[in-house]
């Protein structure tokens, strides 16, 4: 058994925390890294897709909030000076198209915070938001879930101890792979969506 395994089987409450904690930072990772844990019977796969979802969410809020009430701050103000020539051309093209763009922004690395900043920032109506994030945060999990039934696969094919040992090795190839794609996505996709 691995530290990192032994960790997780013995403090599950508070591997469910980090899990939580994670979905404000970086989602994608940490939820599909407990994947491989939930497939193991070391986290409950319920309990692991609630905190994913309720982490995934607070932490949309979070970042809209903070957009929110940072304008009139000194920050705000910074920020006001430094991208002023933007805030026309992000209302007129980022915000009329926010709730199809959002779902591409949930899975890209850079930017899936950034929106939800962006959405507090332009004083979106609360309740607008929610509902948009509610969905988005219910397709990323969806999304999620059937990315981790295939981690699931290569678990089985190559053996959980195999997998365990080098967790750190997956942990480095998810991110490249996000990265990677958050880049594609950006280049080619985003940008056209944007353009038209």
């Amino acid at each position: 058994m691995t530290v990192l395994e032994s960790f997780v089987s013995q403090h599950q409450y508070l591997s469910y925390l980090i899990i939580f904690l994670g979905m404000f930072v970086e989602a994608d990772l940490f939820f599909l890294t407990a994947t491989i844990f939930a497939d193991q019977g070391h986290l409950n796969w319920g309990v692991l897709i609630g905190v994913g979802f309720v982490g995934a969410i607070l932490g949309d809020m979070l970042w809209y909030y903070i957009g929110r009430y940072s304008r009139e701050t000194r920050l705000g103000a910074w920020i006001l000076r430094r991208f002023r020539r933007y805030d026309k051309w992000l209302d007129a093209n980022f915000m009329t198209r926010y709730a199809k763009l959002v779902f591409f922004a949930k899975f890209i690395y850079y930017i899936n915070r950034l929106f939800p900043f962006l959405a507090g920032w332009h004083e979106m109506e609360p309740r607008r938001f929610y509902k948009i994030h509610f969905l988005a945060g219910t397709s990323w999990l969806a999304t999620m879930i059937v990315i981790g039934f295939g981690l699931d696969g290569l678990v089985n094919l190559v053996g959980p101890k195999w997998i365990l040992e080098r967790i750190w090795i997956l942990v480095i190839f998810i991110f490249i792979v996000f990265i990677l794609g958050d880049h594609l996505l950006k280049k080619f996709f985003l940008a056209k969506k944007l353009e038209k």
